[in-house]
Order: structure tokens, then sequence, then C-alpha cells
């Protein structure tokens, strides 16, 4: 086989020795790169036939470097190979990176042979498979990191700011696509490019300066004077990044063009009112007073709300009850303290969990889930939550929320713990029972009593006359005692008291 030179790069020195040994006994000259940013410092100088690059690397990753390179003409005629253990990690489509092959990194013996396959098949054939995935198997937590690559990439993508990072001697290792727009620079060129050289003299001088004072605290560049570039006038945020295997820059750019016009047409403006007021001073005072009173006002406004805002967000965190609020996905936008710290953790943490997941532990929602009722029926529900890890039962009040322009933003959701209450209910209840059986057990009377005028006997339901206690005893809970009253012992006993008035 013709010798070729190949630049290998990966951050393993391991994969590096090996390969390059691998390389050199099939007959072909290698060089060596660390990293993406390496990389493309060899190429200022080295023109390789092949490239054979990882894909997870510092500063420039893999598919950066592919891109790059697929963006300058010299290296058109460059064999791109990657070489990557995450090959077997998801559906990895190497072609849009600009790649000629991917081989799963594996055995050494492997991928020696998949090497070999792919240069021998150069000119010939077009591999669109990944070499050597079968003898690969994917990994939990690397599937997991990609996930939050992933997101991590979306978010920056998704951000109205510029976003860079830079190594320590300021060259530019990640960039998202509004950094491109307001540095008027592609990716290609401005991934590895110096961070000075994106400026006119004048204003790398400001941002040299501005680098040698900055220490471990975040520092801001062109907020009062702001940096022009492209006809947008941009503002730099400069926050060091130091940690014991990291140390880089990141630098957030945001436009501020817009700011700016409207802080001028307010100058304009003032100023100009301000020549009005000195005009017409003496004429004017009446005018003056109501101007004052009217900012006073608005200063006593925005006092209020603030307070407003400050005393509802105590409110909010010093209420009991669970107070959350969720978005469409279920997923927790905001949440109080109570709820936090029933669920040990902070409230930040908590953050964009789902709320099945973190408060019921389930994969998926309840059949009857409030949530879902309320944004279905546009109306608040409420369900009581028996579930035992919870250690009570909960009444959850669920009502949906909207944006200001009547779209659906999500829920608010209450969680209230019953359990005090469901015990005065039940006390409430066995006290009525006890109540019903006592007033099943009394006896009244009522309504109209048949009496004789004469010997006072009461006749009963079935016609018979009963002595009046014999009534009463059986009609009611009362009991009898008998004795004789004065004029009745008079009347049967005359001779007593007539011995006893002699």
């Amino acid at each position: 086989m013709e010798e070729k030179k190949v630049l290998l790069v990966d951050n393993n020195p391991v994969i590096l020795k090996l390969l390059t040994k691998i390389l050199e006994k099939m007959g072909h000259s290698v060089k060596t790169a660390i990293d993406g940013l390496s990389a493309l410092e060899s190429l200022k100088s080295y023109h390789p036939d092949i490239l054979i690059t990882d894909l997870i690397m510092p500063n420039i990753d893999g598919e950066q470097l592919c891109r790059i390179i697929r963006n300058k003409k010299e290296f058109n005629d460059t064999l791109i190979i990657i070489l990557s253990a995450i090959a077997s990690e998801e559906d990895y489509n190497f072609r849009e990176v600009g790649a000629n092959a991917c081989i799963a990194k594996g055995p050494a013996k492997d991928m020696k042979k998949h090497i070999q396959t792919v240069l021998s098949s150069v000119g010939q054939k077009t591999i669109n498979e990944v070499l050597g995935i079968e003898t690969v198997y994917k990994r939990q937590i690397t599937t997991e990191l990609l996930s939050i690559k992933k997101h991590f990439e979306v978010t920056l993508e998704s951000m109205g700011d510029g976003f860079l990072e830079l190594t320590p001697d300021k060259k530019v290792t990640y960039c998202n696509s509004k950094a491109t727009e307001f540095l008027n620079c592609p990716e290609p060129h401005l991934l590895s490019s110096s961070f000075y050289d994106l400026f006119s003299q004048e204003h790398r001088k400001l941002i040299e300066r501005n680098f040698n004072r900055l220490e471990d605290s975040p520092l801001v560049i062109g907020d009062q004077y702001p940096i022009r570039i492209n006809n947008r006038l941009l503002r730099f945020k400069i926050i060091p990044v130091n940690s014991e295997n990291e140390h880089c820059l990141i630098i957030l750019i945001r436009d501020i063009t817009r700011q700016k016009q409207y802080e001028e047409k307010i100058q304009h403006y003032m100023d100009h009112l301000e020549e009005m007021v000195e005009k017409r001073t003496a004429e004017k005072d009446l005018i003056n007073k109501a101007l004052k009173q009217k900012i006073a006002e608005r200063e006593r406004m925005n006092e209020e709300l603030e307070f407003i805002a400050r005393q509802w967000s105590t409110t909010f965190d010093t209420i009991p009850d669970f107070i959350s609020v969720l978005n469409k996905e279920m997923r927790f936008v905001r949440v109080n303290k109570s709820l936090a710290n029933f669920l040990g953790k902070d409230p930040e943490e908590l953050l964009g969990q789902h709320c099945y997941q973190a408060i019921y532990k389930r994969d998926r929602p309840f059949p009857d889930c409030p949530h879902l009722q309320a944004i279905a029926e546009n109306r608040p529900v409420s369900v009581e939550i028996h579930e035992s890890h919870l250690g009570f039962p909960l009444l959850v009040t669920c009502s949906p929320c909207f944006h200001d322009d009547g779209t659906l933003l999500g829920s608010i959701n209450v969680g209230r713990n019953i359990s005090q209450q469901k015990k005065v209910e039940k006390e409430r209840e066995d006290m009525i029972n006890k109540l019903q059986e006592a007033l099943a057990k009394v006896k009244l009377l009522s309504g109209i009593i048949p009496i004789c005028a004469s010997c006072k006997k009461i006749r009963d339901d079935k016609g018979y006359w009963n002595q009046v206690e014999a009534y009463i005893r059986d009609h009611s809970d009362a009991q009898f005692s008998h004795g004789i009253c004065p004029d009745c012992a008079r009347e049967l006993y005359p001779e007593l008291f007539e011995d006893n008035e002699k």
C-alpha cells in the first residue's frame, strides 16, 4: 500500500500510541494532535492525506473539526475517518459532518482490520455503515451524557445572546449561531481563531486591557460604550471558569443596538424637555409641580410594585401548602420551599423535573391527573390523592394559567395535607352517629293527651285507661317516687290532723 500522511486526533494518549503503531506498521507516516484546536494548528503546516479523529474531545470536538476541514478547499481530497466509542450510543450519521467513514472503538485487532478496510475501499466503494459496531456495547452513562450534550447545544442555539468558549490563550473553541451572526464570521473561520483578531485595532486594545484586569469574577465590556461590529452595538460579558480539570473563558455577547437607540431617543427627549422647562420656568410652575407629583407618584407605584413582588415571593415560600407551577409537559417551572423541603431538595433542583416523578415516584401521570383534567376542561380541578409513601392524604387543586396572549402556560398546583381535616371529619361523623343513636333512644310526649278530668287517668292508643305515672313511664324515660301532699294527707287521715290541731 502506498505511504500516506496521516493526522491522528484523540485526547487519549493510549489510543494515540496504539493507532500510531498500527498505522506505521501499515507503512504510513503519522502526526498526532490531542484535540481539534491543536489539530487545526497542525494543519497550518501539515497537509495529511488521511485524518482520523475521535468525536468527544475538549476544546474543539471531532464534529466541529470535520466541518471546518470540509470548508477548506485545500483539504477536499483528504480522507476523513471518525474513530469513536460513541458510535454505538446513538444513530450516528457521520456523512452529515463530512466524514468518509466511521469506525467504532473496540479491540485493537478489530480497529486495525476496519482501518485497512476503509483505506482499501477508497475510490472503489462507498461505506455507509459504522464499522465494528457489532463488537461494542452501549453504555447507559454515555447515552445520558450524549443526551445532556444535545440539550446543552439546543439550549445554546436557542439563546438570544451569542456564546463563545475560549481557551486560556484566547482561542475560540465553541460558538453558537448568534455569535457567528453578531461577529459577522462563519463558524469554520471563527473556531480556532484568536478572539483578539475579531476586532479592529482600536477595540482590540480595549479588549486586551480588560482581559489583563480580569480576575475570578465576571467582567462586562461595552455596557456604557458598546463595541460596534457590522453596524451592531455589542456588549461582552467575560466569565472565567476555573476548576480542577478545566480552565476556560465563557463570553456572552448581547446585541444592545436597539436598547441604545431607545436610550438615545429618551435622552434626546429629556434634553428637549429640559430646554423647554428652562425657557418657561416662570410661567410653567404649575406644570412643573404636576410633573414632579407625577414622577413621585410613579416612583411610589414602582416601590409599591416592588414591595408587592417581594411580598408575593415571601408569601409563596412561607405558605405551608405545597405550591408549584407546571408547564404543559408537567415539568416544574416554580416550586415553593414547603414542597422542596418535603422532597428534601432545593427549589432550583426540582426545576424541569416531572411532578409525577418527583412527588409520587411514578413513571407517568395518574389516570385522573388533576393537571390534565384542568387543562382539558379549562377549569380548576381538585382531587384527593392517597399514596402510602407520602404518609398523609393530599388534596391537590390544579388551575390552568395562561400567557398574556391567551396561550396556555400550564397550571398552578396547590397540595394540602388534609390528615387533620380528615381526623376532624371522622370525629364529627362519630359524634353525629353517637347523637343520632342517643336521639333514637329519647322518647318525647307531644300532641294531645286524653286525660280524665276527674280521676286524671290517661287513655292509651288501645283505649285502656292508665294511671298518669304508668302512661308517662311507658312514653318517656321519667321515673316516679311516691309521697303524699298535705291536702291529700288531711283528706285521707283526718283523725291524725284533728289530734294534732287539739
